[in-house]
């Protein structure tokens, strides 16, 4: 841990995102859903990364929300099979950033719903009742 973090520290943060989008391209090739998950973990990293740099969303993002939104949704079902009811809710309200508000409840509607209904589902597990109810308003109002 001590030497990727010296390893880490010494990056700029522009090398940062190429490494972590690189290491999610190379996972997102093996054919397991841990391998997505990972791969999904890179991605935002990388998102977060280029947001905090420049304050705009990725071309890798913006070119295919809905692509990155599902493959936030895979990875929060792998999460889900695990348990790790938390951990997908994250996913799961990560995914559903990635959509523009004009496009969510419109373009990717059912997209929006299946995730949102299972957002509500992961947070109620995991004790979260306001996120819960907060999930569940916003289907009701669609």
């Amino acid at each position: 841990d001590k030497i990727q973090t010296a390893f880490q520290n010494m990056m700029k943060d522009s090398e940062k995102e190429k490494f972590h989008l690189k290491l999610s391209k190379k996972f997102l090739c093996q054919p397991n859903e841990a391998s997505a998950y990972l791969s999904t973990i890179h991605l935002n990293r990388a998102s977060e990364m280029h947001f905090k740099r420049t304050g705009t969303k990725p071309l890798y993002v913006s070119e295919d929300e809905a692509k990155v939104a599902k493959l936030n949704f895979r990875a929060a079902k792998y999460c889900e099979t695990l348990s790790a009811f938390s951990d997908s809710a994250k996913l799961l309200q990560k995914g559903l950033e990635f959509i523009t508000p004009e496009e969510k409840w419109s373009v990717n509607f059912d997209l929006a719903l299946e995730m949102t209904e299972s957002l509500s589902k992961m947070e109620f597990i995991a004790g979260n009742y306001d996120a819960c109810k907060a999930a569940n308003q916003e289907i009701s109002t669609r």
